[in-house]
């Protein structure tokens, strides 16, 4: 008659048995922490396409993150990359129509006079309604440079936005001699190593590819 495992036996083999399922855990956690790091940086890293600035004809600045693109336009500006600083005005949101903030490209030229760059050299486009995109921006680069060729023309926007940028440019800029640089901004409360860390890098991130997929299937098919 074959013996009965004790209670004791038996509750040491399921404790061991826990313990294994529960070192089998741990060590699945880690090597999938270990490989989604690199991998969520790969993520960021391929939307950024900045390169180190070179001499320019001018500089143009995309509308945006206010706190962070100017201060990288007037940098650019005072090191004699470029004799100019180009913007396309946006359009009036609901508070400057009423008065109550200025326009955010008006802001943006004031802060570039602030931090060094005289009236003379910020060009501020002014198309009937104003910019809402993008696209909208390049296409107003385009009408400008049609009027005032330039060699080359370096686009300032944040990091995560180059390669979107970049591609909505050149697709308006077609046909037209000029190169195209990007110079990357950078986020001071996130970067491509941990932008998954934090509220704001997780919007931006997200939303810039499903920006991204929006424009190209639009562009693409010719409709926007």
């Amino acid at each position: 008659m074959a013996a009965v495992p004790s209670t004791e036996a038996q509750g040491k083999a399921q404790l061991k048995k826990g313990f294994v399922v529960l070192i089998s855990l741990a060590l699945f956690v880690l090597v999938a922490f270990a490989l989604a790091r690199p991998a969520m940086t790969a993520v960021a890293s391929l939307l950024d396409v900045g390169s180190e600035p070179a001499r320019a004809d001018l500089i143009f600045l995309l509308g945006g993150d206010i706190h962070t693109r100017p201060s990288k336009a007037a940098e650019l500006y005072r090191r004699g990359v470029a004799p100019k600083v180009l913007l396309a005005r946006a359009i009036d949101s609901e508070a400057t129509k009423l008065g109550a903030l200025p326009n955010e490209t008006d802001a943006a030229a004031r802060l570039l006079q602030i931090l060094g760059v005289p009236d003379s050299a910020v060009v501020v486009l002014r198309p009937p309604v104003g910019v809402s995109s993008t696209t909208a921006e390049a296409v107003e680069l385009r009408k400008y440079l049609l009027q005032n060729p330039a060699s080359r023309v370096l686009v300032v926007t944040s990091s995560y936005h180059t390669r979107r940028a970049r591609w909505q440019i050149k697709r308006q800029l077609y046909g037209i001699p000029t190169e195209v640089s990007m110079v990357a901004v950078y986020d001071p409360r996130f970067d491509e190593s941990n932008w998954w860390r934090t509220e704001p890098g997780i919007i931006v991130y997200t939303e810039e590819y499903l920006k991204f997929v929006h424009n190209w299937i639009f562009g693409v098919a010719g409709r926007r």
